[in-house]
């Protein structure tokens, strides 16, 4: 991590990220029996897996104009950048048969812009506009031409706006109204091709409309005169059209019909909810509290077919979010602060929608 913030110039204020993870993973072979591994002069038990590669950067700078009788304005510029390489380890095709892993690489750059106009002081106007763009491009070969995907290299781009607007009636307290529509192109793992996905050389981004309307509060000496405590309350809504799902479809084979695992886009998704979290603070003492309930989920395979039930042989079967969820976290200070003790207590409901077909 990097940061430039001269005292004296508020146009500089720059953050910067540059990381890189690895991982190797290993399993023992769950494909094909033949060859063995002996045959091809590797030892009895010999693991198969894959190496991914992940590394990235980001860099932010936030400028302040004081605007004299016209208030104030808060101009945030960035770009970022996501590189992601995945490959089979040494051997694994060889070994692994049917069970093809993927390989592929994927990268995504995108740059950014946001604004927050104060002209008054209990109004905020904020604004911003992203630019992104990724690049895949799928190395996988299979003996099986169901496999081989038809459009290996992807390239595309697209903007995402968002606007908001933040009302302070009175100090503490802010009403706000915030709107985006977000681009989410097709991850590694749904454009490459392996067992477990026949490419679908079809997949578009995701595009949503998410708004969300709520409320926050701040105030000081609320039972004692030094302590501090915050609420925030809110309703959001997000409607995702082009929502990738998997799913077992049938394929035309040489005079017969068989089924396979594809990623394709249904006509939309919508979530929507509530959220709630609370703060106290006082004397080294913190109470932390949250909660959210989910008011709708639902999948729509057309725009005319919507149900609250999860699709066949989806990967959000096992990602739908529970019904509610609360959480507490209390905690003390001791020794000048050099000592915390606290504990948490989380409830989990139960799953917000229903299975669909098994």
């Amino acid at each position: 991590r990097y940061r430039w913030d001269p005292e004296e110039n508020d146009l500089i204020d720059l953050r910067s990220n540059l990381w890189t993870t690895r991982l190797e993973l290993r399993n023992p072979r769950r494909g094909s029996t033949i060859p063995t591994p002996e045959s091809l002069g590797l030892p009895v038990g010999y693991r198969t897996g894959s190496d991914t590669v992940m590394c990235g950067a980001d860099a932010t700078n936030t400028s302040t104009f004081a605007l004299d009788q016209y208030g104030s304005l808060d101009l945030v510029t960035g770009a970022s950048y996501l590189s992601e390489d995945t490959r089979p380890s040494g051997y694994s095709q060889a070994l692994e048969g049917w069970l093809n892993l993927r390989d592929a690489a994927r990268e995504e750059a995108a740059v950014f812009s946001k604004v927050a106009y104060q002209p008054l002081d209990w109004l905020t106007l904020n604004a911003g506009l992203r630019y992104s763009h990724y690049w895949s491009d799928d190395r996988s070969t299979n003996s099986n031409s169901f496999y081989v995907n038809p459009e290996p290299e992807r390239d595309e781009g697209g903007f995402s706006p968002s606007v908001g607007v933040t009302v302070e009636p009175v100090d503490g307290a802010q009403f706000y109204v915030n709107y985006s529509n977000a681009l989410r192109f097709p991850s590694l793992f749904e454009a490459g091709s392996a067992f477990t996905i026949i490419p679908n050389p079809e997949l578009e981004p995701e595009r949503s409309s998410n708004w969300e309307v709520g409320v926050n509060y701040i105030t000081s000496g609320l039972f004692d005169a030094g302590d501090e405590a915050m609420l925030k309350f809110s309703y959001f809504n997000w409607d995702v059209k082009n929502y990738v799902v998997r799913e077992f479809r049938p394929f035309q084979g040489d005079g017969y019909e068989w089924y396979g695992m594809q990623v394709y886009n249904i006509d939309r998704a919508r979530f929507s909810g509530l959220e709630l979290s609370a703060r106290y603070e006082n004397a080294g003492f913190t109470a932390a509290f949250g909660a959210n309930y989910y008011l709708d989920i639902e999948y729509c395979r057309t725009a005319d077919n919507c149900d609250s039930k999860t699709l066949y042989g989806d990967y959000a079967t096992n990602q739908i979010p529970p019904e509610y969820m609360l959480n507490l976290t209390l905690s003390q200070k001791f020794l000048d602060d050099a000592l915390t003790l606290g504990g948490q207590v989380s409830y989990i409901g139960p799953r917000a929608i229903g299975h669909g077909q098994v």
